[in-house]
């Protein structure tokens, strides 16, 4: 899936909470998490990332799938960051989208729209 930079899409993250706070916005790397000892060259651009997805329906299923990640998906406009540099990940991982080099307040105040996790 290719983005245009001019007229993107919105992407959807979950997040613990309603509101989101600027936490939720942060990289693995921002966290201080580290990497996987046999991380890929492509796993570790994406720790270095925000992870988001094309759809309600994809960022809806990992939440089904990783309860601890939250209860809620945010909704974020692309149009309304400053830094337009994000990458979509490969087939195999089709809808994923990773955010780079932007600022969890900048995430935060993109946000359009919260909806709760149906479990």
């Amino acid at each position: 899936m290719a983005i245009n930079p001019r007229n993107p899409p919105n992407v959807f993250r979950v997040v613990v909470t309603n509101p989101a706070t600027r936490h939720s916005f942060m990289s693995y790397a921002t966290l201080g998490k580290f990497p996987a000892v046999n991380a890929t060259k492509a796993d570790l651009l994406s720790w270095l990332a925000v992870s988001t997805f094309s759809t309600l329906g994809q960022a809806h299923e990992l939440a089904l799938k990783f309860p601890r990640m939250g209860d809620w998906i945010a909704e974020i406009d692309l149009t309304a960051l400053k830094t337009r540099n994000w990458a979509c990940s490969p087939p195999s991982r089709a809808g994923h989208i990773d955010l780079y080099n932007v600022a969890p307040e900048d995430l935060s105040q993109a946000v359009v729209a919260i909806t709760p996790v149906a479990r």
